[in-house]
């Protein structure tokens, strides 16, 4: 059977005769593309590439293609054209696929964690901040984390949805099935929260002294605290706010002997309580 002659439209000129093969190495560099019309004999009209029924039917098992080198056709208005060739498929369909929403998703949470370990890695703050959230998760902390990671994967979705809706019929189904991608979008959500809890237990594990940001937050905790106690205390009526903020300033000192394993632990505020109970008589006021 004598090969099917293509007949191609490349910007406002018509290319043709063309054999399959020469339809093929014109997809492949470029030079055409899956919204590009094409003519055989026996259609009615010009189609694009990408809507050719032919193109579509499975190779014949352990079939290997062979493909003729690739000629530059010449300009021809002689009317007769073709059928795709299977490899074209591929092409067309990488071109012209619908994105997946469930990938879309998968970027968008792979971006979350991977601006998070970065802010961890590059500043001292967001580092104890982000220990300190998800090692005694609370509803606020828990709130905090989730609205972080979900905001890439909800703003990719709905790109890849208004793109995928633009775009409509011309596009072809994903290849792979959104059954798959969601369970490796529920194992990336798995590891990504095992990841930040694994994060906050080895970052309050440490018997080092507090420093830094740590040691910054604590203690004006502490001092916040501090002030609101002593101020409501009876004993106190008569000190100033200056002389009270001066005591908790001076207590919230020794709580530099503290390490981040004790700050860490359920019970944290009874080593608190022992690191500024020497400091106590020392830091009153005199009166």
């Amino acid at each position: 059977m004598a090969d099917v002659i293509w007949h191609a439209l490349i910007g406002d000129e018509e290319h043709g005769p063309m054999s399959q093969a020469q339809v093929l190495a014109y997809l492949r560099g470029g030079t055409l593309t899956g919204d590009d019309l094409v003519w055989r004999p026996g259609f009615e009209g010009w189609l694009p590439l990408r809507e050719i029924q032919e193109f579509w039917r499975p190779p014949a098992r352990n079939q290997r293609p062979t493909y003729e080198p690739a000629h530059q056709p010449a300009v021809n208005h002689d009317p007769a054209s073709p059928s795709l060739p299977l490899q074209v498929a591929e092409l067309v369909h990488q071109q012209g696929e619908k994105w997946s929403l469930w990938g879309a998703a998968i970027a968008g949470l792979v971006l979350s964690a991977a601006t998070l370990a970065i802010g961890a890695l590059t500043s001292e703050r967001e580092s104890y901040s982000l220990a300190s959230y998800t090692h005694t998760p609370a509803a606020d902390s828990i709130v905090y984390i989730f609205g972080y990671l979900s905001f890439a994967p909800l703003l990719f979705v709905l790109i890849a949805a208004i793109r995928n809706g633009v775009r409509g019929s011309k596009l072809l189904p994903p290849r792979a099935n959104a059954a798959k991608r969601a369970l490796i979008f529920l194992a990336v959500v798995i590891s990504v929260v095992a990841a930040l809890k694994m994060y906050g237990e080895m970052y309050f594990s440490r018997q080092e002294a507090i420093s830094g940001a740590a040691r910054v937050d604590i203690a004006k905790s502490f001092v916040s605290g501090c002030v609101r106690s002593q101020g409501n205390m009876a004993t106190n009526l008569g000190a100033t706010e200056a002389e009270i903020m001066g005591y908790c300033d001076c207590l919230a000192i020794a709580l530099g002997s503290l390490t981040y394993k004790q700050i860490g632990m359920s019970n944290a505020m009874d080593y608190i309580k022992r690191a500024i109970e020497p400091a106590v008589p020392a830091c009153r006021p005199k009166r």
